[in-house]
């Protein structure tokens, strides 16, 4: 797996269950979860960060962040074993990046 396609795949995943947790992601906190050091920000992302930096608590979306990844995956992995295969392939492959 591809590290964009690996990227997809987590924030689908953490995205809906923020939904099935009924947790609040604001826009901009939707939008961080796109936001790589590594790439050039686009005009789009560059606001986006000002506006995060602006509103929201980092250490807090961070932790919510991680909360939120940690029950999807053990949702995934009781639901669904093949599911663990994609969970194992999208961690390594955006380990080598900075998210």
């Amino acid at each position: 797996m591809n590290p964009a396609d690996a990227k997809q795949f987590i924030i689908a995943r953490l995205i809906a269950e923020a939904e099935v947790e009924q947790v609040n992601l604001s826009e901009v906190e939707k939008k961080m979860l796109q936001f790589t050091e590594a790439e050039r920000a686009t005009q789009d992302m560059a606001e986006a960060v000002a506006e995060f930096e602006r509103s929201c608590d980092c250490d807090e979306y961070q932790s919510k962040v991680i909360s939120l990844l940690k029950s999807a995956r053990a949702r995934d992995l009781v639901q669904s074993h093949q599911r663990k295969h994609v969970w194992s392939d999208s961690i390594s492959a955006i380990k080598q990046e900075d998210h």
